[in-house]
């Protein structure tokens, strides 16, 4: 439960992010790339069900041994839920974002979103190797001078769209943020159906099995 509050609450906030670009990008006569991209964020907070103890005794025929069958019924009810929830935010919405959703911000990505997220991601990468020793040689690489160059006024203008170019922008970029924060919105209604019925399950057993 505490685990769908987390997940849930980072989903909240994305679909937040998402509705404040995507009514920027529809109703703005002029568009800063920029700031539509700090709406856009590429994570993925998946849920993934943890039912391993449920498994291994329904595979051993455990299961018999609950005589309560209102019990049973619960257990069922949470772990189905729980499959869905996992299903619908590891393979519907993971999978749209990993292909349409970020193909399509590529294509409208302004050089200084890329600088900034290429920066993010090897300053990033060498903090990670710190602690692998499998890949110690890769600290010795220094990319300090191209990464300040980076930072450079000259390649982080701000790209405006308008005109025909924004129209080409919208019909392109708005569906695919619509479709994100569908998918979102729907792992989110998901989860706290797993979630009410984990509490349910936890009601129960509180009550009756003392």
């Amino acid at each position: 439960v505490h685990f769908i509050d987390s997940v849930t609450l980072r989903d909240k906030s994305l679909i937040h992010d998402l509705d404040l670009g995507y009514v920027y990008l529809v109703t703005s006569d002029h568009v800063d790339l920029d700031s539509l991209y700090g709406f856009l964020h590429p994570n993925i907070y998946r849920f993934l069900s943890k039912n391993d103890t449920y498994e291994q005794m329904k595979s051993s025929g455990s299961l018999r041994y609950i005589k309560d069958e209102v019990l049973l019924d619960k257990i069922l009810a949470y772990s189905n839920d729980c499959l869905a929830a996992e299903a619908r935010s590891t393979s519907q919405e993971s999978d749209y974002v990993k292909t349409e959703f970020n193909n399509m911000l590529i294509n409208w990505m302004p050089i200084s979103e890329s600088n900034r997220r290429y920066m993010s991601f090897r300053t990033g990468i060498l903090w990670d190797l710190r602690f692998d020793s499998s890949a110690k040689q890769l600290e010795t690489i220094d990319t300090k001078p191209q990464l300040d160059l980076l930072k450079d006024n000259r390649f982080n203008a701000k790209v405006i769209l308008q005109g025909a170019e924004l129209k080409k922008c919208v019909k392109e970029l708005a569906p695919v943020i619509m479709r994100r924060a569908t998918l979102l919105s729907n792992t989110v209604k998901f989860m706290y159906t797993a979630k009410k019925s984990g509490e349910d399950l936890v009601e129960y057993l509180e009550k009756e099995h003392k």
